[in-house]
């Protein structure tokens, strides 16, 4: 997570083009992230609720047991792909 900002796009944003969709990233449960203030936010912390969690409870003392959550690309763009349309011949 070091480095990465978040910014929850607006109307004014996606009236001026601002973001692409490859630049959306969902962001995984964690201690580190920005949760989303919208449902999708409600539901992330209603699906700790369901095992009797809170964010808080992802945070322990020894920090390789913390889990810090992190923000996952939605739609990535290949570049450098090279294909090749290859006709399959059964013999049967």
């Amino acid at each position: 997570l070091k480095g990465k900002s978040v910014h929850a796009v607006t109307e004014e944003d996606v009236a001026l083009g601002t973001y692409k969709l490859t630049d959306v990233v969902l962001p995984l449960i964690g201690t580190q992230i920005e949760y989303p203030a919208n449902e999708i936010g409600t539901f992330m912390k209603n699906v700790l609720k369901e095992d009797q969690l809170t964010v808080d409870d992802l945070q322990h003392d020894e920090n390789e047991l913390t889990l810090g959550g992190d923000y996952r690309k939605l739609v990535i763009m290949p570049l450098g792909v090279e294909w090749e349309l290859k006709t399959y011949y059964d013999p049967y």
